[in-house]
């Protein structure tokens, strides 16, 4: 098998193995005609090192186009990949009718979860409509979950004083929920339980629940009283098993309200009797608790206190050359564990690629390598100057490492064909808005 680049085909992410053969289909102008010439099939097993569920194979000879899987899952991705494959030759050659060239593409992703989390609590909140672009627009590069990361904007009936006017329901969540599901994307729960929770605080009714004005107090039982009316609605709003209780960057822990109580005990220890108490609530309702390693990784003896089916996000948004050690832990831990990278979009008013692409692609290679589960790219909205349509590029470029990581060649006149529409030779567009150049990481080792 030789392994074509992303410009060979124009497909993202770019295929694990593609086999020329002699010949080429000949793709007419009148869709109908193409139609009846594809095939897809269920089958009973792929050729895939890994992740087989997700799966397919397109067999191109002059004659036929099959598309087969093991599952619906895979036969989608391989429509998306035979669709893209059209669109870049209809884009590049400027016709109508043209030739594809025969081959037979076996592909499957390396990572089984590759997402992204939109932070809807800090920037603007997204319109339904958007959400549900997101949704359709990464499935299309097959992305198959996401976070929308949430602190006080979830509308609660208890405590109906907290979220905007233009916060998110338990209805409209399930209605993305079910949107989801169409594009064979998971939505998974997201709500900030201990620190950055400044916008609830805030408000004079909670004040007796508030260690400083961005953490909660876990001194006073109040908190968990309040966290226990709180899950009561969002946990059974969220379908998916996943569910994210971030609590992270909780460093001002016990400089207010709780400063003798967290002195008392440990600021280690106050932290992971937060963390189980928030645990045994939520498991109330049968979710699988996942939370940010960020805390734990500077004391990791912390995790042996915490339960055993914890799951950690171990996140870092830097240009990093290697992650494997800040893995580690997590991985010798035995607890399941994902990583989660950054699109450089806060406190800025354009992304940072240069920062992105690096950080994307080493830590989708080293998250890889050390048995993450997945990878979520984060789109944070600090400061709150970023739009989430300035991230579509950090996007695919996380859909192309997560699925196979690798020097990424190709990919940005690829991005150019498929997401832009049309070859601006080299990404010029993003390059002029941001004032650098993007080059490939030809250092970057194949998994």
């Amino acid at each position: 098998a030789t392994t074509a680049s992303s410009q060979d085909l124009g497909i993202i992410p770019n295929p694990k193995q593609v086999d020329y053969q002699q010949g080429s289909f000949h793709w007419k102008a009148d869709l109908a005609k193409n139609e009846k010439r594809i095939k897809a099939e269920i089958v009973k097993d792929i050729p895939a090192k890994e992740n087989k569920e997700q799966a397919y194979i397109i067999r191109i000879t002059p004659k036929s186009i099959v598309l087969q899987a093991m599952t619906e899952q895979g036969l989608f991705y391989a429509r998306q990949s035979l669709n893209q494959l059209v669109k870049y030759q209809e884009v590049t050659l400027q016709k109508p009718e043209f030739e594809i060239p025969c081959v037979t593409i076996i592909d499957w992703p390396a990572l089984e979860y590759r997402g992204w989390m939109d932070d809807i609590s800090r920037g603007p909140i997204p319109t339904m409509d958007f959400l549900k672009k997101e949704i359709r627009t990464l499935a299309a590069y097959k992305m198959n979950f996401f976070q929308l990361y949430t602190e006080h904007v979830f509308k609660l009936d208890s405590h109906p004083d907290i979220a905007p006017t233009d916060g998110l329901t338990a209805q409209e969540i399930n209605e993305l929920t079910e949107y989801a599901k169409q594009y064979y994307v998971e939505f998974m729960g997201n709500l900030q339980c201990f620190a950055h929770a400044e916008k609830t605080l805030r408000i004079p009714f909670y004040d007796n629940i508030a260690d400083t004005k961005y953490n909660f107090d876990p001194s006073n039982p109040d908190t968990y009283r309040f966290l226990e009316d709180v899950f009561a609605e969002v946990a059974p709003a969220y379908e998916s098993k996943y569910f994210n209780i971030n609590c992270d960057e909780t460093e001002g822990l016990g400089s207010g309200k709780a400063k003798d109580y967290v002195e008392k005990n440990g600021k280690d220890e106050t932290y992971c009797e937060h963390i189980n108490k928030v645990y045994q609530i939520l498991k109330k309702y049968d979710k699988t608790v996942m939370m940010w390693g960020d805390i734990v990784a500077k004391n990791p003896k912390m995790i042996e206190k915490l339960p055993s089916d914890l799951q950690f996000i171990v996140w870092s948004y830097g240009a990093g050359d290697d992650y494997m050690e800040m893995l580690r832990p997590f991985k010798e831990s035995g607890h399941e564990f994902w990583a989660a990278s950054g699109a450089s979009c806060w406190s800025t008013a354009f992304p940072d690629i240069e920062t992105y692409t690096k950080n994307i692609a080493n830590f989708a290679r080293d998250a890889y390598k050390s048995g993450a589960k997945g990878l979520m790219n984060t789109a944070w909205d600090d400061y709150g100057e970023s739009m989430f349509s300035s991230t579509w590029h950090s996007m695919l470029w996380c859909a192309e490492m997560t699925w196979h990581p690798s020097d990424g060649k190709g990919f940005n006149d690829v991005f150019e064909v498929q997401f832009l529409g049309a070859a601006l030779n080299g990404l010029n567009a993003l390059n002029a808005l941001n004032g650098c150049a993007i080059q490939p990481f030809s250092a970057l080792d194949e998994p």
